[in-house]
């Protein structure tokens, strides 16, 4: 599945939005309140309607909260476009308040030839499951167990356990799901051993455990040997030759940790039969994907997703443009008062500071540092040149150290003439 298109119609901000999403990555940028998280609430309530779907075989109706009505308006729709195996596929849900004719009804019927594919192939044995997952921005918070009163039993099903909320990061269920995976793969050494003695046997179906390992050693540098302790009950990794209980990570690291092994585990699940889960395709939601990260990481961490789960489709939101220069302006969605804005400038590589004034509107200085080398730039192209050296003496007073823009400027003026200077 590939989500192709979004609309919107009177949702919270949104008078009206269409949105294109591309195949691979969709980054929306924006300054706070311009709606980007609003488009991933949206995408998560659509997509939760085929997920309760194929869970319970039944037409299950899940509508916004009056809430989500834009103010001044008596009713919102929303609409999303998707392809299955190249089929388009288009269902929209809606909610109008009470004491108002409903203007819109919801429209679900769509669904109804990709819901029955994917029940097929859990009838057959071989569950290949349509995966939606959303990492909201308190993914951070790593809830552990301090104890497994009433195991969970995981099936494929199960891939959709908290895919979609938005309040919790659902970290519990993956460390549930570790611990299980981890005693089976254990007891299938176990087994090893005994076989070697006894005689051959039915070989074990292999553990997914050590793909979800690889993936957390790929997205969290300087990771290795993710385990479970039993007591007292905790998950450990070594990090950079130090084993830590992933309670003492940091918040990036945590963040990393929960999103690369929630993720891969959930392949795992929605498709156990294929033989590298991590190629398995989803649409994969993350609010603020550089949260708690060091720039350099920020700079890196969606090249790093792509490469771990090539078929993965990521939408995501953004305010640091040291995430976007690892994307081209095409795979970017500029939003300005819930509304979008076509990006007339790369990104892909391109100079932090050039990022920031194309797609945020910051010219990456001080206000009043900006507005000096503007009058600098006007002065030295107009041959003001004595206005210029005075705009270069104040520019060397507010910025701490050899600026390469006042230098350049700088070098563009004539020698001074020291004798008429003198004069």
């Amino acid at each position: 599945m590939k989500i192709t298109r979004l609309s919107l119609r009177d949702f919270r901000g949104f008078r009206s939005l269409d949105l294109d999403v591309s195949p691979d990555v969709t980054a929306l940028v924006g300054v706070n309140g311009a709606g980007k998280t609003s488009i991933l609430d949206a995408l998560a309530l659509l997509l939760s309607c085929l997920v309760e779907r194929i869970r319970s075989g039944k037409l299950v109706i899940i509508t916004p909260s009056a809430g989500d009505v834009r103010v001044g308006a008596s009713s919102t729709r929303l609409s999303v476009t998707a392809e299955f195996n190249g089929q388009p596929v288009q269902w929209s849900i809606s909610k109008t308040l009470p004491g108002h004719p409903s203007a819109t009804l919801s429209a679900l019927d769509a669904l109804h030839e990709p819901v029955a594919a994917a029940q097929a192939t859990i009838a057959l044995g071989s569950p290949l499951l349509p995966l939606v997952v959303y990492f909201p921005t308190n993914r951070s918070a790593l809830d552990i167990p301090e104890r497994i009163r009433t195991p969970h039993a995981f099936d494929a099903l199960s891939a959709y356990d908290g895919a979609l909320e938005r309040g919790a990061s659902n970290f519990r269920g993956f460390f549930e799901w570790f611990r299980e995976e981890e005693d089976i793969l254990n007891e299938q050494k176990v087994l090893e051993i005994s076989n070697e003695q006894q005689g051959p046997r039915e070989p074990a179906t292999p553990s997914p455990l050590p793909v979800v390992r690889r993936a957390i050693e790929a997205l969290l540098p300087g990771a290795r040997r993710v385990r479970i302790e039993r007591r007292p009950q905790r998950m450990t990794v070594e990090l950079n030759g130090t084993r830590l209980d992933v309670a003492q990570l940091s918040d990036g690291e945590k963040c990393l940790l929960a999103m690369a092994g929630d993720l891969a585990r959930r392949m795992a699940l929605a498709a156990p039969k294929i033989e590298n889960p991590l190629d398995h395709p989803a649409v994969v939601l993350i609010d603020e994907i550089e949260l708690h990260l060091h720039p350099g990481l920020q700079r890196v961490i969606l090249p790093r997703l792509q490469k771990v789960f090539p078929r993965a489709q990521f939408i995501i939101t953004t305010h640091s443009p040291q995430v976007l220069s690892s994307l081209h302006a095409a795979n970017v969605r500029v939003l300005e008062r819930f509304e979008l804005r076509t990006l007339d400038r790369g990104t892909w590589r391109r100079d932090t500071n050039r990022i920031l004034e194309a797609a945020f509107g910051d010219p990456g200085r001080p206000p009043e540092v900006a507005a000096k080398l503007n009058l600098l730039r006007d002065a030295v192209d107009a041959d003001r040149y004595d206005e210029a050296r005075q705009l270069i003496r104040e520019l060397s007073t507010m910025i701490e150290g050899d600026d390469p823009d006042v230098f350049f400027y700088q070098q563009l003026l004539p020698p001074e003439d020291t004798t008429e200077a003198a004069s």
